[in-house]
This record gives C-alpha cells, structure tokens and sequence, in this order.
C-alpha cells in the first residue's frame, strides 16, 4: 500500500487533474513496487457531491459540474476499474484498512 500527495490548483480543468491523478497512481504504484498489471482497481475520494462516479458539484473546483471523473481515471489507467466516494466517506471507509 502506498499513497502520493499532488498539489493542485482549484482552478485546474478536470483533464489536467485526470493526469495529475494519473501521474500520482502510477508512482504510489512504484512505491509499493507494483505494476498497473497488479492491481484490479483503484479507490479514490473527491469533495463534494458525487453520484455514480460523477462530480455533481465540487467547492474546491468551482467550476465542475457533473463531471465523470471515475471514467475519466479508469480511461487514464488503461481501463482499470475505479470507485469513487465523497472524500469524507472515503477516509471513513479507509479506517477500515
């Protein structure tokens, strides 16, 4: 298991957040010496409302709305499956771990 922390700017477009994300998956996945190979999917937390993978509203991007952010990752990813959760409910369930 690993993590990687991005820095990013609230005005960044979903696409350049999508690579960024991309970016980060790929070398926590170097940290914990994997490949994407290895992995089945990937589960992320974003803020705001989040419905079916889907940014409905995002404060700390205020100029999403309804974007597919699940899909966008898994497309960055090769495919990989991607499940994404309100940020808080996602720290929540990473408790768990």
């Amino acid at each position: 298991m690993s993590n990687v922390r991005t820095p990013h700017e609230a005005k960044r477009d979903p696409e350049d957040v999508v690579r960024r994300i991309g970016v980060g998956c790929r070398r926590a996945l170097r940290n914990a010496s994997v490949g994407l190979s290895d992995i089945v999917g990937v589960g992320m937390g974003a803020p705001g409302s989040i419905r079916n993978g889907i940014v409905i509203k995002a404060s700390n991007f205020p100029t999403w709305e309804n974007v597919p952010l699940a899909r966008m990752v898994s497309e960055e990813l090769g495919g990989k499956l991607v499940i994404l959760n309100n940020d808080a409910d996602a720290a929540t369930a990473a408790e768990m771990w």
